[in-house]
């Protein structure tokens, strides 16, 4: 079982991660483009071979097309929100660890709240963007990552985009950021304070507009009508290829689910019963967010019910909880 570590503050985890994205990133899956014309739209460019990191971005975006009832999908704007990320970051590490031949790597985090709380010209200039850790902004017109081991010239490519109107394409380009210019500051640890003292994890009416709750605070779209807020905040002032559905393209996406994930664990370890909601019992509108229910994949064939992964200690620990 692994550690997850705050990349920040810890050189070996930041090595580590550097290491295993780049490894997955060139890793071939099998699968290119021309294969998967039934669900890519038209208008990208010529055939690209997947890699197994593109996979993952091709997951996500199809779990965002997967409607649900009153704005919900198969990951985000309800209750699943978190299960089917902490699924979905848990696959992810299991890969790290075979390309790594590390059995105990823990994907890290970043805790972006403390950034949040330095002044805002400051949150920019934190070393995580740096060249040592995972580059900084983009730059020119294309807003192009050109600093640190995710760009071009050390290989990593993006091949898949889409948006957030359903559609996905075949691309071939650097890696896009626009750090700080969609919201100007990162959120705060006052911020995930407010949402650790949330006394549900969740609320009808179970969807981006629930008034309340763990989940919709934590996810990022309440309290309405100031947004976005916590994870939301995050892709927002990341912007570039943080922005659509296909927002794994960039590493620093896992970085900020293992800090949501890593916020979770620490209100779930609190004292007192903080089951999930809703159950089986719920509308049948509710399919994937409800307990029992199981988490949707395309990478496996086995989708386990969120019930099973709601233990976040049966998989791995964080150095620090919340």
């Amino acid at each position: 079982m692994g550690t997850r570590r705050n990349i920040s503050t810890n050189v070996a985890a930041r090595d580590a991660f550097i290491q295993g994205v780049l490894a997955l990133k060139a890793e071939n899956s099998g699968f290119d483009t021309a294969q998967l014309q039934f669900i890519l739209h038209p208008s990208g460019v010529q055939t690209q071979q997947l890699s197994t990191w593109d996979l993952f971005t091709l997951w996500h975006a199809m779990a965002m097309n997967e409607r649900q009832g009153s704005g919900r999908n198969a990951a985000h704007s309800g209750p699943t929100f978190l299960p089917w990320h902490r699924w979905f970051l848990l696959l992810l590490e299991w890969q790290f660890q075979r390309v790594l031949g590390a059995q105990n790597f823990g994907l890290p985090y970043w805790d972006w709240a403390a950034d949040g709380d330095q002044p805002v010209p400051q949150q920019r200039q934190q070393p995580l963007w740096t060249a040592q850790w995972i580059g900084g902004d983009g730059a020119g017109s294309s807003n192009s990552v050109t600093s640190g081991p995710f760009r071009v010239g050390n290989g990593f490519r993006v091949h898949i985009e889409g948006d957030n109107q359903g559609r996905i394409w075949a691309t071939n380009r650097a890696l896009q950021r626009t750090l700080g210019r969609g919201v100007a500051d990162l959120p705060t640890t006052a911020q995930v304070s407010a949402v650790l003292n949330q006394a549900n994890y969740d609320e009808p009416t179970w969807n981006a507009f629930s008034a309340d709750g763990l989940r919709n605070r934590l996810e990022g779209w309440a309290p309405r009508p100031t947004m976005p807020h916590l994870h939301n905040r995050v892709h927002v002032w990341m912007g570039g290829d943080m922005g659509p559905a296909t927002s794994p393209n960039d590493p620093v996406f896992f970085l900020n689910h293992c800090n949501v994930d890593r916020i979770w664990a620490g209100w779930q370890a609190r004292p007192g019963p903080r089951p999930y909601v809703p159950t089986t019992g719920s509308a049948a509108e509710l399919f994937r967010h409800r307990r029992n229910d199981p988490l949707y994949s395309v990478l496996t064939s086995f989708e386990p019910r969120i019930n099973q992964v709601l233990n976040v200690t049966q998989f791995y620990d964080y150095d620090v909880l919340p």
